[in-house]
């Protein structure tokens, strides 16, 4: 595969979740990065996602998890903006893609879905 076919995959990975998170919010602004820019795939400049930097992927053999933390972690600039404030999102050819999110991410999301009041009883 080409570099520039390679690009293309992982930039429509950027824009599929891009268009997944205003379907999501429409009233959010977010925008996918060009591809080779430093920092966050997408942008969020209303400060709304409960990441602070997220990575698109579109890779035939996936990482490890723990290579993908490793990775996310040792982002350059991760550690100004919270370093455990970080999603992952991998994808490869005829497979739906997987979100991998830090555990800080993952609580304030749990704790924004399990509100009181948004709790039904279970019958």
């Amino acid at each position: 595969m080409t570099t520039k076919s390679s690009k293309a995959k992982g930039r429509r990975l950027q824009q599929q979740l891009c268009d997944f998170l205003l379907e999501c919010d429409p009233y959010g602004a977010y925008e996918s990065r060009a591809m080779g820019q430093r920092g966050s795939d997408i942008v969020d400049p209303q400060g709304r996602l409960p990441w602070v930097y997220v990575e698109c992927r579109n890779r035939e053999q996936w990482p490890s998890l723990p290579a993908i933390v490793e990775e996310m972690q040792a982002k350059p600039g991760l550690k100004e903006i919270g370093e455990n404030m970080w999603a992952a999102m991998y994808s490869r050819n005829r497979v739906r893609p997987v979100f991998v999110v830090s555990e800080p991410v993952m609580k304030m999301l749990l704790d924004k879905w399990l509100q009181p009041a948004s709790i039904a009883p279970y019958r």
